[in-house]
């Protein structure tokens, strides 16, 4: 008999009769449960996958019926909208009519255009211009202002609709002061007055051109005044000149050159700047200097980058603009180095520094490997001679550092001849700037320095008769000693 250990008694077999049954009956329980729990997720599981195809179907009707909506109201504005694409279809081929001369076709093909849709303001322009080309001025008046009238609405802001208008503008030879002209004249010159300050940000070189071929210099420049920098070039300035429009020319350059200014372009300012100055000896507008004194904000190593550039290319500035215009930019550059030169001869002596010593050799270095050789020297020397032992080592000691020191007397010097031979040599290049500029004489005497300066003294001095002014410009005390920036 086995007792068991649950407190159930003895019994005789392997296992507990009432243990077991106990244990049978929680293990039918727990797979009860068990297979509960799997149908609940099963049927969890099927409902959230029929909501889930139910959603897709109502969704699935949804975008159907939004389909079949959008159709209709497509079709309802093609069937509501399909005379504006007829008439714009007819516009399009009066144009192309237009433009092959056949004057009667387009005028008759623009007017049922115009039967249809009065308010199309290509349709009025097209038509004007082929009325004139039949020679009817009257039709050209009519329709050109009812044209004019519609610039400005919300069918017609595009800059395409205000170029056309001002093409299509035209005065005939002898109806310069017509009721017609002048009152159709103020009429686009409001309207375009209205378009620049309204919407700046779209303006277009392509309608300042058209402007400027009216020759109407005061429209002209307020568009100039507002469109992006970048449109414009010299060759819209030269137009401009050409057109007669002078301050428009004046305003295009100075914008041009103060956008230089900003983004440090030496060759484009040196060309925009020379510009400006033609301009002022030509029409007697603009003031070229304001591109002098925006250099203030350069620092003087790009100054320095300007005047070489200014040097480099005279001739060929003075071959395409004027040697009047080179002679005023000269002076305005000559007028305004006065107040940097102290500066640019500081910026050529730190160069002069960098270069030396960026191509000196290591004085230590050199020293020690001096002193090294001197000691191996008198080491075999003193092993030679045994009467010299005693005072060996403090000889060694004496010819190391006699090496050394000496080896970097020697390296000084050196640097100090790399530096001035650098220093020389620059300042006869910016000898040559200011003798371009006009800043000092020309010396053309070659056994005559560049700069005459004392041993003795602390400063260059360069003479300039036309100014009646000596130039001192700063001399180091000291060739080795740095230049502070």
């Amino acid at each position: 008999m086995t007792r068991c250990w649950n407190g159930h008694g003895e019994y005789d077999g392997y296992e507990c009769p009432t243990c077991a049954q106990i244990n049978a009956t929680r293990e039918a329980g727990e797979n009860a449960a068990e297979t509960a729990r799997d149908a609940a997720d099963r049927a969890e599981y099927s409902a959230a996958l029929q909501l889930a195809q139910a959603q897709r179907l109502a969704d699935a009707q949804y975008e159907t019926q939004e389909a079949i909506h959008r159709a209709a109201d497509q079709n309802h504005l093609l069937a509501r909208d399909g005379w504006k694409l007829q008439v714009v279809s007819k516009v399009q081929r009066g144009l192309e009519l237009l433009n092959n001369d056949m004057f009667e076709e387009a005028s008759s093909i623009l007017r049922n255009a115009l039967a249809t849709d009065p308010g199309n303001l290509f349709a009025h322009i097209y038509l004007a211009l082929a009325e004139r080309s039949s020679g009817n001025p009257a039709e050209y008046w009519l329709h050109l202002q009812k044209g004019a009238q519609l610039l400005g609405t919300s069918d017609y802001s595009s800059v395409a609709a205000y170029r056309e208008t001002i093409t299509a503008f035209s005065i005939p030879s002898g109806y310069e002061k017509d009721a017609n002209v002048v009152t159709l004249r103020d009429v686009l010159f409001k309207k375009l007055r209205a378009y620049f300050v309204r919407c700046p940000a779209d303006s277009d070189i392509s309608l300042l051109k058209a402007i400027i071929q009216k020759k109407w210099d005061e429209i002209a420049r307020l568009g100039v005044g507002v469109i992006d920098t970048r449109q414009l070039s010299l060759d819209f300035v030269r137009m401009s000149m050409k057109q007669g429009c002078d301050d428009t020319a004046a305003l295009a350059a100075e914008k041009l050159v103060e956008a230089t200014v900003t983004r440090k372009d030496i060759s484009a300012w040196l060309e925009y700047s020379i510009m400006t100055w033609q301009i002022k000896h030509s029409v007697g507008r603009g003031t070229p200097e304001k591109g002098i004194r925006l250099l203030t904000g350069w620092r003087v190593e790009e100054v320095a980058s300007l005047l070489d550039e200014c040097v480099t290319k005279r001739d060929v500035m003075i071959k395409l603009y004027s040697e009047r215009a080179w002679a005023s930019l000269a002076s305005a550059l000559r007028s305004y180095y006065r107040q940097i030169h102290a500066a640019i001869y500081e910026y050529i002596d730190r160069t002069a520094r960098a270069r030396s010593e960026s191509s000196k050799q290591p004085d230590s270095v050199v020293g020690v490997g001096v002193g090294l050789i001197i000691l191996l020297i008198l080491g075999a020397i003193s092993a030679l001679f045994d009467a010299m032992l005693a005072f060996a080592v403090p000889i060694l000691i004496i010819a190391f550092a006699a090496g050394v020191v000496v080896a970097n007397v020697r390296g000084t010097a050196a640097n100090d001849k790399a530096f001035r031979e650098h220093q020389t040599h620059l300042r006869a290049l910016q000898h040559r700037i200011e003798v371009a500029i006009g800043f000092v004489e020309n010396r053309t005497s070659s056994s005559q320095p560049i700069l005459a300066a004392d041993e003795n003294a602390t400063a260059y001095s360069i003479r300039a008769p036309d100014e009646h002014i000596t130039y001192v410009y700063p001399k180091q005390r000291d060739p080795s000693a740095r230049v502070d920036g």
